[in-house]
């Protein structure tokens, strides 16, 4: 009986032989490589979903797995966003009567539990999760290789996707309490944010700049997100490079004027986001209250 499923040659493409549907992912560069690109009577279970297994093919590309049950009534992808580097953990486990248990943890917090018939076929899967999930240099990535259609999306195109300047005029910036500066505009400020930076309108050049030189890679706090209708600003920013008593005036003076941007709230929030594994800091600015 033939597979639901087959690979077209010479092309990134599935034909699902059930509904006679044809799914093009653009030119291949790497399935050669693939030793084994599918494996029939594969055992499948996903956690998030169901503890029942079901049988079906695992096929392998060079840019995602497909799970395919018998019937092609149903396709699973493997990774819900058909991209190898989105599995972040790959664990062979022992051998149990049904064959050859391999679980796979994804950066989504999906979790899937396969069970392989042959070891052999085990082996080929985990080599080639491992060398297209982790490749030894950047322009082995699959985003390197894929070339559209020319006629459907120019190679320029991802540059004008998002306008800075549109989205935050669509949240109501520029306004009488945050604005807009230019000491960003070469990046040379701060090399790994935009050259769009919305601040406070207290905020002046000296206490913009002396807060980026106090803040680990020059990522001074910035307007991230503004609620208009409630004037509420959300504000992000790098740990400060100083060590437990080292303060900067000007840094302080930016919490200060983030806080003066928010008018409706006398509290300024401050939420630290680093791995548990780097200790918290005491409080920098332990009274940042307004006086109203």
């Amino acid at each position: 009986m033939a597979s639901p499923m087959h690979l077209a040659v010479g092309k990134s493409k599935f034909v699902n032989s059930a509904t006679g549907l044809e799914v093009d992912d653009g030119p291949i560069s790497r399935v050669h490589e693939i030793k084994t690109p599918k494996v029939d009577r594969v055992l499948l279970r996903q956690y998030h979903q169901t503890r029942e297994f079901v049988t079906g093919t695992l096929c392998l590309t060079d840019r995602h797995l497909i799970f395919v049950e018998p019937t092609g009534a149903q396709e699973t992808w493997v990774d819900p966003l058909v991209l190898y580097h989105h599995i972040s953990g790959v664990e062979r486990q022992s051998l149990t009567t049904r064959g050859y248990p391999l679980v796979l943890s994804c950066k989504t917090f999906q979790q899937l539990y396969l069970i392989i018939p042959r070891e052999s076929d085990i082996v080929d899967i985990i080599e080639t999760i491992h060398m297209f999930a982790q490749p030894k240099v950047y322009s082995e990535l699959y985003a390197y290789q894929y070339r559209p259609d020319s006629s459907t999306l120019k190679q320029s195109s991802g540059w004008s996707l998002y306008e800075a300047e549109f989205d935050y005029k669509r949240m109501g910036i520029p306004n009488e309490l945050w604005q807009a500066t230019n000491l960003n505009h070469s990046y040379e400020l701060c090399d790994t944010y935009s050259h769009d930076l919305y601040v406070p309108v207290c905020a002046t050049d000296d206490i913009i700049m002396g807060s980026a030189k106090f803040r680990s890679k020059g990522r001074l706090p910035i307007l991230s997100y503004y609620h208009s209708p409630q004037q509420s600003a959300l504000c992000r920013s790098s740990q400060p490079l100083a060590g437990l008593m080292g303060r900067s005036q000007e840094d302080e003076e930016m919490i200060q004027c983030i806080l003066k941007a928010s008018p409706n709230t006398s509290t300024l929030h401050v939420m630290d986001t680093r791995p548990r594994v780097i200790p918290p800091l005491p409080s920098l600015y332990p009274s940042f209250q307004s006086p109203n």
